[in-house]
């Protein structure tokens, strides 16, 4: 069970494995394929004989489709990985919030030029226009 949980936590790697192993297998499962599917019939009693050309654009072919789901999968497992520690680092930077906060509301009072026609969220700092009743980012009202 604690392998399960531990599998969950670290699921960017797992697709990472994952996405390698598919890609190995994917290869062999190719060239299976190609000499499988080499062989076309020739003559009139449908006799079978390997195409060289036919066991060619097969592998060729299973094998870019192999490798682009592998770099997508393995891409896919990297994103994840990004996001949980994006959001460890997010977390990590909440308990400095007071700090922050100043300066977010400084860098974002900053950015508006018309500051007559606006109002300062008391919750987050962002200036608002005046016609609008919530802040546009955290949702406080007026």
């Amino acid at each position: 069970m604690d392998k399960l949980i531990e599998m969950f936590e670290e699921s960017g790697k797992f697709i990472k494995k994952l996405a390698v192993f598919c890609f190995f297998v994917g290869i062999a499962a190719s060239l299976i394929l190609a000499i499988v599917f080499g062989k076309t019939p020739q003559g009139r009693y449908d006799e079978m004989s390997f195409n060289f050309f036919a066991f060619l654009g097969i592998l060729i072919g299973s094998l870019l489709v192999n490798l682009v789901s592998s770099i997508f999968l393995y891409a896919f497992g990297d994103l994840v990985d990004n996001v949980k520690s994006i959001a460890n680092n997010r977390s990590a930077n909440q308990d400095d919030s007071d700090e922050g906060n100043i300066l977010n509301s400084a860098i974002k009072e900053n950015n508006n030029v018309n500051y007559s026609d606006s109002w300062v969220c008391k919750k987050c700092g962002t200036r608002n226009p005046k016609s609008r009743l919530s802040c546009k980012d955290c949702g406080e009202y007026k």
